[in-house]
């Protein structure tokens, strides 16, 4: 399973497919601006992971370029922004790529703040609109499978105009789309936290209908049924997600983000792990989606 990882934040969507695919996962790369952000997924993935600063710069050729740079040994590319340079030679966990190397999945939960509540909703107006960007990179890299992210408000902006745009960019390119409000009370997460899935598979595989039994919502709603891992969302859990990260995000509570960073202070720890954590994906969530993706893509011998 070959995974390009944008707005990878914490490296939720990554922590997911390890879980999922466990050995036969491989990142190909991740992409975030944030430094904090940067040097948790190094800590959780490797120093030698490769990590874009800017998705502006995302490319098949420079995602070729910089791995097979990287497998025999010399640093990455100085373009890499926000990156952190290494004169040591590194090892990559990857085979030198070719021009027709393959994408299976690539995952997105491209920017929120044009559209979210606690913003000014300026939308397609907003110069943190980068769905166009993420959208160039699906272009060029053809993955089989795609999972954007982003919050409900998505769905509103613009009276629905612009979600509906994504979708129709999406199909318009070769692939089915199905999109689903999942909160993470849905995984019994203390909060409810509502997002929007949208969740795209490039050949008609029968996934065009919601409903259809080898749609990814047929699978989930048969997991559901068989494991009761995804429960019925309940309305009384609607405290605010930053209510409760605040008291449960203390000292010694062990939550794979490292304790000291980039010179930080606690105090200024703190706000950096409360910061990427709001920005997070609930991994458990996306587990359920992508434990359905794999049961599309091998399924039980009959």
């Amino acid at each position: 399973m070959n995974h390009i990882d944008l707005f990878s934040g914490i490296g939720g969507f990554a922590l997911a497919a390890k879980e999922v695919w466990g050995d036969a996962y491989n990142n190909v790369c991740f992409c975030d601006n944030n430094k904090f952000c940067q040097a948790v997924i190094r800590k959780n993935f490797g120093k030698e992971s490769l990590i874009y600063g800017d998705i502006r710069e995302v490319t098949r050729e420079r995602i070729i370029a910089d791995t097979n740079r990287a497998r025999r040994g010399t640093p990455s590319s100085k373009t890499i922004k926000n990156g952190q340079e290494d004169s040591k030679k590194r090892q990559h966990p990857f085979p030198e790529l070719s021009r027709h190397f393959n994408i299976d999945l690539l995952t997105g939960g491209f920017p929120c703040q044009p559209f979210s509540q606690a913003g000014k909703r300026r939308g397609t107006s907003d110069d943190r609109y980068l769905w166009p960007e993420m959208l160039r990179v699906i272009k060029d890299t053809s993955p089989r499978w795609i999972i954007a992210e982003n919050v409900r408000g998505l769905l509103s902006i613009g009276n629905g105009v612009v979600f509906e745009q994504v979708c129709v960019d999406l199909e318009a390119i070769g692939y089915s789309v199905q999109p689903f409000i999942i909160p993470a009370v849905a995984v019994n997460a203390p909060h409810r936290r509502d997002r929007v899935w949208i969740v795209a598979h490039l050949s008609d595989n029968g996934c065009n209908r919601y409903d259809a039994p080898g749609s990814v919502e047929g699978k989930l709603s048969e997991n559901k049924k068989q494991s009761g891992s995804v429960t019925e969302c309940r309305d009384a859990w609607d405290e605010n997600w930053l209510s409760v990260a605040t008291r449960t995000c203390v000292r010694g509570i062990y939550d794979g983000i490292p304790g000291r960073i980039h010179g930080l202070t606690e105090a200024g720890h703190r706000v950096e792990r409360l910061k990427a954590l709001g920005n997070a994906i609930v991994p458990q969530v996306v587990i359920e989606i992508m434990r359905a993706i794999k049961q599309i893509d091998s399924p039980p011998d009959h």
